[in-house]
């Protein structure tokens, strides 16, 4: 998220990895949003139709733009049109358009959903299931608030790591991905080095994503 993806999040346990996520990367600096049929446009996410009041994801990313993470649940994507703002606001997300922190998720209800389908890949759609214990609601009123809960935002760079950087990476991928996703996975690579501090690590995760994303497009990976 912190490369401007934007993860499709469907499965039971969705919610529950948002509310935890939420608590420990930007506690305080959260917002959720339930997409309605009058969602189309991009700018329909930043003011209201119809009233143009701004909304929950405009005061989000005003906070982003003055320093530190927001994070952004939008729900329940399938009743709106998503086929058409979300390609628009992933674009946005990754390029620069909107705050580098501004983390934003997608929910789902229903996966197969021809709203959902018609999403262009590659998308990270993510089935939650089994992520969190069974005990996880005795912990979760402890974990989860004050005093055991950081209530420190998720600290950003002054600027964004030099994409460069992920050159290595990219020579020994085994596939040559075109422009635009070897540029994803170039932000992805230098992001989670920053953010991990073990380049071995996060070339290890940021490999298999790669592999994800290019089979999503059907390029041929080794």
């Amino acid at each position: 998220m912190l490369a401007g993806e934007l993860p499709v999040l469907a499965g039971s346990e969705a919610p529950s990895l948002v509310t935890v996520a939420q608590a420990l990367l930007c506690p305080g600096r959260s917002a959720s949003v339930e997409a309605d049929p009058t969602i189309i446009s991009i700018d329909d996410l930043w003011s209201r139709p119809g009233s143009g009041a701004p909304t929950a994801i405009a005061a989000a990313t005003k906070a982003a733009e003055a320093g530190g993470a927001t994070f952004v649940s939008i729900r329940s994507i399938e009743r709106s049109g998503a086929r058409i703002w979300q390609p628009a606001l992933a674009e946005a997300l990754r390029t620069g358009g909107l705050p580098r922190g501004l983390l934003v998720a997608c929910l789902t209800g229903d996966p197969e959903h021809e709203e959902i389908a018609a999403l262009p890949n590659p998308i990270h759609l993510i089935e939650v299931e089994g992520a969190l214990t069974e005990s996880a609601y005795l912990a979760g009123p402890a974990l989860l608030s004050p005093p055991n809960l950081d209530l420190e935002t998720l600290a950003l760079a002054d600027t964004p790591p030099e994409l460069a950087q992920a050159n290595r990476l990219l020579a020994t991928l085994g596939f040559k991905p075109p422009l635009d996703l070897g540029l994803r996975i170039a932000r992805i690579y230098v992001e989670a080095v920053a953010l991990i501090g073990d380049e071995g690590v996060a070339r290890t995760m940021v490999d298999r994503i790669a592999r994800r994303m290019a089979e999503t497009v059907g390029l041929q990976t080794p």
